[in-house]
C-alpha cells in the first residue's frame, strides 16, 4: 500500500466528480469489475480503482475485497471512507481481522486518538505474524507506538509555550485543490506547484493524461504573500500540456535547476522523471531529461535536491524513487555528478538511518548545516507522514530528529524547506483549519521563529 499512496502524492490526487460512478458498471459482471480495478492499480491510479472497488464491495462485501477497497482508499487520501471501511471489517471479525486492525489503528492516530490507536497497535503486535499484507512488520508496529507515546508525551506538556509558530498561508496562494513543492527563492518569493482549476475532476481509465500540475509564484507584498499569474513565473520554471509540472531545486552555485515531470510511459503507467535547466550567456537552457543511470524508464525518479561534495566540481542530487534494491515503497537515493563533464555516477540507496520499510518523500538538503530534511511514513511519528532531519550525507547519517509539533501534525506534513538566510520556512500539509470530512487539500504553511529561535532543525520531540 505504501507505493501506492506515495505515487499519488508525487503525481496527481484526483479530486472526486461529486461522487459519480461510471453508469457502464451496473451491467458489468463482478469478475469484470474486479479486473478493471486490478487495471486501475497496476497503472498506479489508486482514485479509479476504488470507485470499482466500492462498486464491488457493494454487490459482495467479503474480507478480500474490503481489505483492497480499504488500501486503495488509503492510496488515494480518502481517508474517511477508509476508516469505515476497516471499522467494519475489524468490528464483523475482531479475533481475525488484524491488517483491518492495523490501518484502523493509522487512521486513528491521524485522527489525534493516540490513546485508542495505541492500544489497537500494542493488541497488532503481537499478531504480526499472522497478518498477510508483508508492509506490516513488527519494527513497523513498534514505530507506530513508539510515535503515539511520543505525542501523548508532548500533549502532557502542552503548556510549554511552543518554539516555532505555524501558519497557513491565504487562499490567495492556497487557491487550487492542491498546493505544494515550493522552490524557495530568497526571503520574499517562492515558485510551487498548484492543480489548476481547470484540470478535470478526474481522469477515467483509458482517457488521455491531462496536465493538471503547473508553476505559480508567490510574493511577498503590501505585507502579505500573493500569487502571480502563470505567465509570470519565469526560466527556469516551464509549464506545458501533456505533464504534470513537479518539485524542483537549485544546484548550490544557483547555475542548475533540477526538476520533476509526471507522465505516463510507453507502459502506460504513470511515473516521473527528473529534468535540468542549465544557465548560460544567453540565459536558461530548454529542459534535458538527465541519462538513464538517473532516469530508470520503468520506475520513478523525482523530487530532487541537490548537495555539496569537497570537490567543487562535484555535487550530489538526492531524489526519490521506487527502482529495485531499495528498503521498501519509496526511497530517497542520490547520485554524484561531474559537474564540467555533466556526468551522473550510478545511483546509490541513502542507506537504513533514512529509508524505511515505507515511503520516504520531499527531501531538501540544507547546505548551510548539512541536514538533509525529508517526509516518511514509517519512523516514530506523530500522524502519516512526518518531517524528520538528519546530519550527514551520501550512505553517512546521524539518527533522523522528529521536527515535532507544531510543524508536524496528526496529519501528512511534506514538502519542508528554508531560504539561505534561514529567515523563512514552508511546508505543505493537509490539515484541516476545523473538523472537516473527505479529501483534505494540501496546502502551503510558512513556519514563523521566535525570537532567538532558528528554523534549521526545527524541535526536538525529546527535548519538549
Amino acid at each position: 500500500m505504501g507505493k501506492i499512496l506515495s505515487i499519488v502524492l508525487l503525481l496527481v490526487v484526483l479530486v472526486p466528480a461529486s461522487g459519480q460512478k461510471d453508469n457502464s458498471m451496473r451491467n458489468m459482471k463482478n469478475w469484470q469489475v474486479k479486473g478493471l480495478a486490478k487495471s486501475a492499480i497496476r497503472l498506479g491510479d489508486p482514485w479509479q480503482a476504488s470507485i470499482y472497488l466500492e462498486e464491488l464491495y457493494r454487490r459482495k462485501p467479503s474480507d478480500e475485497v474490503g481489505l483492497m477497497l480499504g488500501r486503495n482508499l488509503m492510496a488515494s487520501r480518502q481517508y474517511d471512507k477508509a476508516e469505515r471501511v476497516y471499522s467494519e471489517l475489524y468490528k464483523k471479525a475482531p479475533r481475525k481481522s488484524f491488517e483491518a486492525q492495523f490501518y484502523l489503528a493509522m487512521l486513528l492516530k491521524m485522527d489525534g486518538n493516540y490513546e485508542a490507536a495505541l492500544g489497537h497497535f500494542e493488541m497488532t503486535k503481537s499478531r504480526h505474524k499472522r497478518i498477510a499484507d508483508r508492509n506490516i512488520n513488527r519494527r513497523r508496529i513498534e514505530n507506530e507506538i513508539e510515535g503515539c507515546r511520543m505525542a501523548l508525551t508532548y500533549i502532557d506538556s502542552i503548556g510549554r509555550e511552543p518554539d516555532l509558530e505555524v501558519k497557513a498561508l491565504s487562499d490567495a496562494v492556497n487557491q487550487g485543490r492542491m498546493n505544494h513543492a515550493p522552490v524557495i527563492m530568497g526571503d520574499t518569493a517562492f515558485v510551487y506547484v498548484s492543480v489548476n482549476d481547470e484540470a478535470p475532476e478526474r481522469i477515467a481509465l483509458g482517457e488521455s493524461y491531462v496536465a493538471a500540475r503547473k508553476y505559480y509564484k508567490a510574493t511577498w507584498r503590501d505585507g502579505q504573500w500573493l500569487s502571480e499569474p502563470e505567465s509570470d513565473v519565469g526560466s527556469p520554471f516551464v509549464n506545458g500540456d501533456g505533464y504534470d509540472s513537479g518539485k524542483g531545486a537549485f544546484s548550490p552555485d544557483g547555475r542548475r535547476f533540477y526538476f520533476s515531470r509526471c507522465f505516463i510511459n510507453p507502459d502506460g503507467k504513470r511515473v516521473c522523471h527528473i529534468y535540468v535547466s542549465r544557465l548560460g550567456e544567453d540565459g536558461w537552457s530548454e529542459p534535458q531529461a538527465l541519462d538513464r543511470n538517473v532516469n530508470h524508464p520503468r520506475y520513478t525518479s523525482t523530487q530532487p535536491t541537490v548537495g555539496k561534495l569537497f570537490d567543487s566540481n562535484l555535487e550530489v542530487l538526492y531524489f526519490v524513487s521506487d527502482r529495485p534494491g531499495g528498503a521498501g515503497g519509496m526511497d530517497i537515493w542520490f547520485a554524484v555528478c561531474d559537474i564540467a563533464k555533466n556526468e551522473f555516477q550510478k545511483p546509490q540507496n541513502a542507506g537504513v538511518f533514512i529509508n524505511t520499510e515505507g515511503d520516504e518523500l520531499a527531501p531538501f538538503y540544507d547546505i548551510g548545516t548539512g541536514r538533509l530534511f525529508f517526509s516518511s511514513n514509517n519512523l516514530p511519528g506523530f500522524g502519516g507522514y512526518d518531517i524528520f532531519s538528519a546530519e550527514g550525507s551520501l550512505v553517512t547519517w546521524e539518527p533522523p530528529v522528529n521536527l515535532g509539533l507544531p510543524i508536524n501534525s496528526p496529519y501528512d506534513d511534506l514538502d519542508y524547506g528554508l531560504s539561505p538566510s534561514a529567515k523563512l520556512g514552508l511546508f505543505v500539509s493537509n490539515r484541516p483549519e476545523e473538523i472537516a470530512e473527505g479529501i483534505l487539500p494540501d496546502r502551503i504553511f510558512e513556519v514563523r521563529r521566535k525570537a532567538g529561535i532558528s528554523l534549521h532543525v526545527g524541535n526536538d520531540p525529546s527535548e519538549q
